[in-house]
């Protein structure tokens, strides 16, 4: 089941290619359901070096602060990939649940602002001539 209430967001990394039917089917505790999902564009395609201890920590804080600012429960999941990959296929998933689809839609693009300005994730892009930034 994507997500739980205790951890509030979850997070899992992999150096596969990740799946989107991986992550239904959703649980049946909330009523609203949002999947945002990122692929990689481009014609080398990317990769991804994740000091993934410390993205746990920010997103762990994250859950936090927005249970307090919402103060609505919330579940979310975000799948990352680290490493590289290739053209077209999913970088990321974030899927999150709430009973409210403003609460969902708040805690999706925080997560979504906290990964791409917070967290240590960073990426480099493949092209015939090898990597860069």
């Amino acid at each position: 089941m994507p997500g739980l209430v205790g951890v509030m967001i979850k997070i899992e990394f992999s150096e596969d290619p990740l799946v989107f039917e991986k992550v239904l089917p959703f649980s049946s505790k909330y009523r609203c359901q949002l999947v945002y999902s990122g692929r990689a564009i481009g014609e080398g395609g990317l990769e991804f070096i994740v000091d993934t201890e410390t993205v746990r920590v920010l997103l762990h804080s994250l859950g936090h602060e927005l249970m307090a600012k919402l103060g609505d429960a919330f579940a979310a999941t975000v799948y990352h990939r680290i490493g590289p990959v290739n053209h077209g296929e999913l970088t990321g998933l974030i899927v999150t649940e709430a009973d409210h689809h403003d609460v969902a839609f708040n805690v999706e693009r925080s997560i979504i602002e906290c990964m791409k300005h917070r967290c240590p994730i960073w990426k480099r892009e493949r092209d015939g001539e090898g990597l860069s930034w």
